[in-house]
C-alpha cells in the first residue's frame, strides 16, 4: 500500500516512514511514541504536530480519504 502513495504525485510531498517495531534496534522509536500495537499509524503536519492517528489494519482507499482531509 505505502508504494503505491509514496509513487502518487499527489502526496508527493509526504514522508512515509515504517518502522519494524519487533526490531529492538528500533526499540527506542516505539518507546518514544508509545506503539502497543502494530500496525500503528501516525499523521504529522508541517509544524510537527500530530494531526492523526490510527491503531489496526487499514486498507489503501481509507488511509487515502484520509490523506485528502488532512491535506484540504
Amino acid at each position: 500500500m505505502y508504494n503505491n502513495l509514496i509513487k502518487d504525485e499527489q502526496y508527493q510531498n509526504i514522508a512515509f516512514i515504517k518502522v519494524d517495531a519487533n526490531n529492538r534496534a528500533n526499540q527506542e522509536f516505539v518507546n518514544y511514541y508509545q506503539i502497543r500495537f502494530v500496525p500503528t499509524l501516525y499523521t504529522y503536519n508541517a509544524e510537527g504536530e500530530r494531526v492523526w492517528e490510527y491503531v489496526g489494519p487499514i486498507d489503501e482507499d481509507t488511509f487515502r480519504t484520509k490523506l485528502d482531509e488532512i491535506l484540504n
